[in-house]
């Protein structure tokens, strides 16, 4: 018995799904790559550089499954190939699987410490604070803990049940909490101008930190934490100049330990592989989760979050064994953990 033949008209529609299909994957996999390659270099690109790859993986391939069911075999291979392409990124690249079996626990062994971030701007009541004891309790607990707007010193004082961090020291929007005395803190402000609408007005901060961890692993370390503007329409590349800009006046009117910290981390508003932040650290540095990360680690924003902004760097001297972002569904940043095992001095 013959299979009934689709009318034209059903196959007009078919071939116009399938251009369609074939169009969009075409022109959703050209702008990530720009965004990519190009990366924040220039404004426009800026914005395709924030296309979250664990969302245009799955609909670049799905549709060009549906443009290629029809084509003959060697030319859907390819299309699915080139399809796949942001799908082995995502896999090798934004969540390191290979990383999976190299971490080992989420708990510091002898010789390791622990360094948190956390931006914790949405945590603006007393209330809210007396309930976020159970985040800083999460393993692996701190021995640094550097927070961006943080909270008032009596909400921190009934946090019961945190980390015994003793030493606390606060710089402009910037609270530092140690298990080792806080030796030398200077914040400052990155003076970038707003755009015509920004309402309040954001300049970004930035502050260095130097921990006396001599008792523990025999040396001091020295922290860079930023706070960029959250405005989308500023281009990346601009405030990383005026950071290093804002960062050269610090120094030479400073003490010499500042030119070369040991760790930068903040909320730097913008993906991990943006060429803004390449700039901002230099090529000595390392990413934590290039090193010691796995799996899907977004930080913003809460309770779904979809983009990683939030980070953390380290020198040669301080490798990172395994990052982990914390996730809380109540706090729209979500903090940063990493266990580090410095090299010996």
């Amino acid at each position: 018995m013959k299979r009934d033949q689709p009318s034209k008209g059903r196959r007009r529609a078919n071939l116009a799904i399938q251009i369609a299909s074939g169009a969009f994957a075409l022109l959703i996999l050209a702008a990530w790559t720009a965004g990519r390659l190009i990366s924040d270099r220039t404004l426009p690109t800026q914005f395709l550089s924030w296309l979250p790859t664990a969302l245009i993986a799955p609909a670049v391939f799905l549709a060009a499954c549906v443009a290629t069911r029809q084509s003959r075999p060697l030319a859907r291979l390819v299309m699915l190939l080139v399809a796949a392409t942001p799908l082995l990124w995502l896999l090798i690249i934004d969540w390191r699987v290979q990383h999976f079996l190299t971490r080992g626990p989420n708990t510091p062994q002898s010789g390791e410490i622990v360094i948190w971030h956390w931006n914790t701007t949405p945590l603006a009541t007393l209330a809210r604070w007396r309930t976020s004891h159970n985040v800083l309790n999460h393993e692996p607990t701190p021995n640094i803990l550097i927070i961006t707007n943080p909270p008032p010193s009596r909400a921190w004082q009934q946090l019961h049940g945190g980390p015994p961090l003793s030493h606390r020291r606060r710089g402009n929007r910037f609270g530092v909490y140690a298990d080792a005395p806080i030796t030398r803190l200077q914040a400052f402000s990155l003076e970038i101008p707003d755009l015509p609408g920004t309402s309040p007005p954001d300049p970004g901060a930035a502050m260095l930190v130097e921990i006396d961890l001599r008792e523990s692993i025999g040396r001091r370390i020295v922290i860079l934490a930023v706070d960029f503007p959250s405005d989308p329409r500023l281009a990346r590349n601009e405030i990383v100049a005026r950071t290093h800009d804002a960062l050269e006046r610090v120094r030479e009117a400073a003490h010499p330990a500042w030119a070369n910290p040991d760790i930068v981390l903040g909320d730097c508003n913008t993906p991990r592989h943006a060429n803004s932040l390449r700039r901002l650290v230099g090529p000595q540095m390392t990413h934590a989760f290039d090193q010691g990360g796995f799996g899907f680690n977004a930080t913003w924003p809460g309770p779904q979050p979809f983009l990683h902004i939030d980070h953390i760097w380290t020198s040669p001297a301080f490798p990172v064994r395994r990052y982990d972002v914390i996730q809380q569904p109540h706090y729209r940043h979500h903090p940063q953990a990493v266990i580090i095992r410095p090299r010996d001095p």
